[in-house]
């Protein structure tokens, strides 16, 4: 904050850019607030964030919202493959995963998401392949009433994870 309030060296203002703005922590995001209530001059604040659902709501109504368009799955894969190595399929799902961010499929091969992804298949495996029928029971068989229960089992993780942050005016279902 105190960096916005110097004079611009060479530009005609001051850039602050903070990626994955909706990581903040609360007491992150109401300085943040203190900020964007009164800027500094010849001053700008970028806030980039791909769950805008998680950002206070008094900072997203004191924001301009710019949206910028993914790349297609076949594009990012072909980026991934080029730039990063890749095989095939893993620059496949990659691109899917990150819904066409190069950048973010790159970072998630970093931090290990294909040895998750592959850890997390062969639990699926496993299960599926268990004598306990239990585990494969799902009480509908439509695909949309099923991908909303993935939906909802995301939401209810998410929650979980705020919850346990200490963040319970951020949880959706307060139950």
């Amino acid at each position: 904050g105190d960096r916005l309030n110097l004079k611009p060296y060479e530009a005609p203002c001051n850039v602050c850019v903070v990626e994955d703005a909706h990581m903040m922590r609360q007491e992150a995001a109401n300085a943040m607030l203190k900020i964007l209530e009164e800027p500094p001059a010849a001053s700008m604040m970028i806030l980039i964030s791909g769950k805008k659902e998680l950002l206070l709501p008094t900072v997203i109504s004191r924001c301009s919202e710019v949206r910028f368009r993914y790349l297609g799955a076949a594009d990012t894969a072909g980026i991934l493959e080029k730039e990063a190595g890749a095989d095939e399929r893993t620059a496949h799902f990659l691109a899917s995963f990150s819904q066409g961010s190069p950048g973010a499929a790159m970072e998630m091969m970093k931090k290990g998401l294909i040895e998750r992804r592959d850890a997390l298949s062969l639990t699926l495996e496993r299960i599926s392949s268990a004598e306990q029928a239990a585990y494969m029971g799902w009480d509908s068989e439509s695909k949309d009433v099923l991908i909303e229960d993935i939906e909802m089992m995301l939401m209810f993780l998410r929650d979980a994870v705020f919850a346990g942050e200490g963040l319970r005016e951020m949880i959706l279902d307060k139950r």
